[in-house]
């Protein structure tokens, strides 16, 4: 039996999740790394986990996992792999949240190892009402890196694996002769089992300003659907063109049809200043570097895939670097290649 790879599963709406799930990831140095993104994914097929090492992490939500993350999360099914549970919290305390992310990834088939809980940003912070405001900070990801390499070493001792393979091969693999749960044991977790009652929720959406212009894409990507399409159409009124929410397309008279077409086909803009010079980058995020040999841009998980350009998580200011980041990648990628 093995395990081949490091799995990152996350519900992370503001990324603080996701940013302390890397962190870890970073820490145990497996490049094989996998992926799963729950957080605007609403549908309910199953999600097959084989042989991973995952790392599963979500928000607190008064005391236990946030309920939409719990639905996401139980779309996991394993088969023989490990489980690292992380809840991330941004106000008073985590209290029972740990202990039911464990008891659920273990209904889901997993092996718990061991788990942890972090401080990020409360989704309510706001200037003038700061809640854990910045963090996950840069001293949290180091411990949270920390505690990834720790899990990792306890892991490899559990196993009784002395000499383990480097976790930067493409065929890295941990080997052992017994079920998982019969080798693996998980410390005790802060929390109590039955778990807290969850209270009644309030109700919170974003309110509509004028930076809104009603494009709609918040609707798309609230994890939760506290947002109504009826709210993004209010920035039509906004924007010059009186269209209610509630009207339909063939009840539009001409005129307001025509004020529609003018709209999209000018789309005016108001230039109210300029932002920093140090914001105008190109996309950030892609390929991290430490997957790719520099000499040839070919991936270190992958023979014979190699990268070039924005797909890499290398950006730089704005001026003609990102320009020469793209040519000398897509030259090396080339020469190499041939």
């Amino acid at each position: 039996m093995q395990l081949d790879k490091l799995c990152v599963a996350c519900f992370s709406p503001t990324h603080t999740s996701m940013k302390i799930a890397r962190a870890i990831a970073d820490g145990t140095h497996i490049a094989r790394r996998e992926e799963i993104d729950l957080t605007t994914d609403p549908a309910d097929t199953p999600i097959a986990v084989r042989n991973a090492i995952c790392i599963v992490a979500a928000p607190v939500y008064g005391g236990l996992v946030a309920p939409v993350a719990v639905r996401r999360i139980a779309r996991l099914r394993a088969e023989n792999s490990i489980a690292i549970p992380v809840v991330v919290y941004g106000n008073r305390d985590y209290e029972d949240a740990l202990v039911q992310l464990r008891d659920l990834l273990y209904a889901q088939g997993f092996t718990p190892l061991c788990g942890a809980a972090f401080v990020g940003e409360h989704s309510y912070s706001r200037p003038g009402m700061p809640v854990a405001e910045g963090r996950p900070d840069a001293a949290d990801l180091q411990k949270a890196a920390a505690f990834g390499a720790q899990a990792y070493g306890s892991l490899l001792h559990q196993l009784n694996l002395p000499h383990p393979p480097a976790t930067d091969a493409r065929d890295f693999a941990l080997t052992y002769d017994s079920p998982l749960e019969s080798l693996v044991t998980a410390p005790a977790m802060k929390g109590n089992v039955s778990y807290k009652t969850l209270g009644p929720s309030t109700p919170q959406a974003p309110v509509v300003n004028g930076n809104c212009y009603g494009c709609g894409e918040c609707v798309d990507w609230c994890p939760t659907g506290a947002i109504t399409i009826r709210l993004a159409r209010k920035g039509f009124s906004m924007i010059g063109v009186d269209i209610s929410p509630e009207m339909q397309a063939n009840s539009l008279t001409k005129q307001k049809r025509r004020a529609l077409v003018e709209l999209l086909k000018a789309f005016p803009i108001d230039i109210t200043g300029k932002r920093l010079v140090s914001e105008a980058i190109i996309t950030s995020g892609g390929v991290k570097v430490s997957e790719i040999d520099p000499k040839t841009m070919e991936s270190k998980l992958v023979a014979g895939l190699h990268f070039a350009g924005e797909v890499i998580d290398c950006d730089a200011y704005t001026g003609g670097f990102n320009l020469q980041i793209a040519w000398a990648t897509a030259y090396a990628a080339g020469m190499a290649v041939g």
